[in-house]
């Protein structure tokens, strides 16, 4: 048997190793990993190393360049269950927390509407009668005569001139009140200027005690008893002066809420002299109108019956137009029951089904509004409006 030369040993381990990895390669792509192509072509490397050491080498290479992509390939599949983990539970928060807090939201401020709308509608219907029973009036004083409705501008003057004489009265009190915090300021001011004297006092005491205690030291041992009593008075002066400083402290407080509440009962006063002068120049338009209409009492009546007519036609077609709550109320109760069946898909775990909760919530929709909304946000024609729905007047 002819020996193999050195290039030729090292010819068949190479080529048997390329076999060996080409199958290995098929193999790895039917598992789908780089690890199990790293460790298969080691493996296959390692098995040819008989015939020559560098394929040893190699092999050893491979291996660790598969155990390396296995660690690289765990870690990444770590980092997407962890994002994955936290957008799921993002998601479960969103479905439990977020989710309810909206439809509760939206509840109460539907809620709110419905109130506040049905007050309104109350009101209304309260304007109405309450024009009835001034139609009613209106006639009744028509058929009575001029005397009647003399009486009736008298009658009406007469509890006028009380409001405003009310309205006077309240603003004399206000005024006076004003004046006595104006008394009180000037009575903070006496007080500043004598927490200032005891201050001065203080400080006058107390170069008194110092030059004691200096003609005490003087006089050495025949000066020793007046020498305390020195400083007994410098401590009732250092007392004295605290307390002067405490004095002002406390006024200039008191000073600055009085002042502060002067300014705002001045701003009472002109506020409420205003409303008087307004409300009384409203009072004379009002009583000089129907001192002008006395005269021509009957075609008054006529006129007011007329006006009240009229003015019953719009509240009644105001009313009308307040169907609108009911309209919004629906589209929140759509709304929040979508929000429900979502809240409900992100707490299952079967994942959240886009396309159903659309058709879901399109099959609810009762409004041309909702539907073409519907229509446009998906990029599609607005469908037709069913032959009921329309701008007719319904309440619900």
């Amino acid at each position: 048997m002819t020996p193999l030369s050195s290039s030729a040993s090292a010819a068949r381990p190479a080529s048997a190793c390329a076999a060996f990895a080409a199958r290995m390669h098929t193999f790895g792509e039917w598992a789908g990993s780089p690890t199990t192509l790293g460790i298969a072509a080691g493996l296959g490397i390692w098995a040819a190393s008989a015939w020559h050491p560098a394929a040893a080498l190699a092999g050893l290479a491979c291996s660790a360049w598969g155990v390396l992509a296995h660690r690289r390939h765990a870690r990444d599949l770590q980092q997407v269950h962890a994002q994955h983990s936290s957008q799921r539970q993002g998601l479960q928060a969103l479905g439990h927390e977020l989710l309810p807090l909206w439809r509760q939201h939206l509840g109460a401020s539907q809620g709110q509407m419905e109130t506040a709308v049905t007050q309104l509608t109350q009101r209304f219907a309260s304007i109405v009668d309450r024009l009835d029973q001034a139609m009613q009036a209106s006639t009744l004083s028509s058929q009575a005569g001029t005397q009647e409705g003399v009486q009736v501008f008298q009658h009406s003057q007469t509890q006028l001139q009380a409001v405003l004489q009310a309205l006077r009265a309240s603003i004399d009190c206000n005024q006076q009140l004003h004046q006595q915090v104006q008394d009180l300021e000037r009575y903070v001011q006496e007080l500043q200027d004598m927490a200032a004297e005891v201050a001065s006092i203080a400080s006058q005491t107390n170069l008194l005690a110092i030059n004691a205690a200096i003609e005490a030291a003087h006089a050495g041992e025949v000066g020793r008893g007046f020498s305390v009593l020195s400083q007994e008075v410098r401590k009732l002066a250092a007392l004295s002066g605290a307390t002067g400083q405490r004095m002002t402290q406390k006024v200039t407080a008191i000073t600055q809420a009085i002042s502060h509440t002067r300014l705002q009962a001045a701003d009472t006063a002109a506020q409420q002299t205003a409303s008087l002068t307004a409300s009384q120049d409203s009072v004379e338009q009002v009583l000089t109108r129907f001192q002008g209409l006395t005269g021509q009492l009957t075609d008054a009546a006529q006129l007011l019956q007329d006006e009240s007519r009229g003015i019953q036609t719009e509240i009644v077609q105001s009313l009308v137009q307040l169907q609108f709550q009911d309209r919004v109320s629906q589209m929140m109760g759509h709304v929040g029951d979508s929000l429900q069946q979502l809240g409900a898909q992100l707490q299952s775990a079967q994942g959240l089904d886009i396309p159903h909760l659309l058709a879901t919530l399109e099959s609810t929709y009762a409004m041309a509004e909702e539907r073409q909304a519907h229509a446009a946000q998906r990029g599609q024609a607005a469908p037709p409006s069913p032959a009921h729905d329309s701008d007719a007047v319904t309440f619900f």
